[in-house]
């Protein structure tokens, strides 16, 4: 496979820089060893700094809801199945999620959302989630937002016109690799909650991430980022834990991962922000020098 020199990279930054995209075959090169690691991190901080300067945003999330969640997700510590140390609570009070959002916002954060475990929200865990919403707009100007599962479109008219204006849903990895992670729901679902988020008028923030399976299946991703018109995605790194049925690979493969796939998602047109996120202790790249993953382009929110 021929190399890709820094002059070639340089070229790639500046064709993004102008509108344009990376094609599937320089993608696939990109994620393999034909290009230097520290050149093409080089190359996204240019992109990064074009579109999004230097500067970072803080968002924070509660977990408002731990444990007991009745899907299978294979990452994921607080399915019921699995054995493991997450904690098991239902829904955080109002108030209690309300304080957090105002202390978030004391501490610099720009947007705040509550995390909730399950398959998706009850009637009363709706009234609950927009009661929760009119309490932040009263207390704070942060950001509202949430992961709350699978949707329907009459639940995401409702947050929306409660005032959500962000939902963090993940796609996980390709639909062809998903029912490998995951049985009790379907990829088509977690398509449909995009699809109605956006049509509510919210803004499906990060709602791409993890680098699982195969390099095609990474490089899938992409496509759904572009039907769905998402304003965030995250690639986000999984770490090694007991009682889970993924196990995360360390080492500069992981180091790759890390910065190559990010700089993949940037370069298709519709994403605004694209970001590495999770586990960055366990990450090579983290102790390869590098302070923050920052140089994955176009990226806004590094924590």
């Amino acid at each position: 496979m021929a190399t890709f020199f820094p002059e070639h990279l340089s070229a790639l930054a500046e064709r993004i820089i102008a509108g344009g995209a990376i094609t599937r075959p320089e993608a696939e090169r990109l994620c393999g060893n034909a290009v230097d690691l520290h050149d093409l991190m080089y190359a996204a901080n240019k992109v990064r700094l074009h579109f999004k300067g230097d500067r970072i945003e803080f968002c924070s999330i509660v977990n408002a809801k731990s444990g007991a969640c009745s899907e299978d997700c294979s990452f994921c510590s607080q399915a019921a199945r699995y054995k493991t140390d997450a904690p098991v609570y239902g829904l955080m009070p109002v108030d209690k999620i309300v304080g957090a959002a105002v202390d978030a916002e004391k501490n610099g954060a720009r947007c705040f959302g509550f995390v909730v475990s399950g398959y998706g929200p009850s009637e009363r865990e709706m009234e609950h989630f927009k009661e929760t919403l009119a309490g932040m707009a009263e207390r704070s100007e942060i950001r509202r937002g949430g992961s709350l599962g699978i949707l329907t479109a009459e639940q995401a008219a409702e947050l929306a016109a409660a005032g959500m204006e962000m939902v963090n849903h993940n796609l996980e990895t390709s639909e062809r690799f998903f029912p490998r992670i995951c049985t009790t729901h379907g990829y088509a679902e977690r398509l449909a909650t995009l699809s109605a988020v956006r049509a509510a008028g919210m803004k499906p923030a990060r709602a791409a991430s993890s680098a699982w399976a195969r390099l095609s299946d990474r490089l899938d991703l992409c496509s759904p980022w572009r039907k769905s018109a998402l304003i965030r995605c995250r690639s986000t790194f999984s770490i090694r834990l007991p009682a889970r049925r993924w196990r995360g690979r360390r080492g500069s493969r992981r180091a790759r991962r890390c910065a190559a796939f990010p700089s993949r998602a940037s370069s298709t047109p519709a994403p605004t922000s694209a970001s590495a996120a999770g586990a960055r202790p366990t990450c090579a790249i983290s102790r390869a020098g590098c302070s923050t993953p920052a140089p994955t382009p176009p990226c806004s929110a590094t924590i």
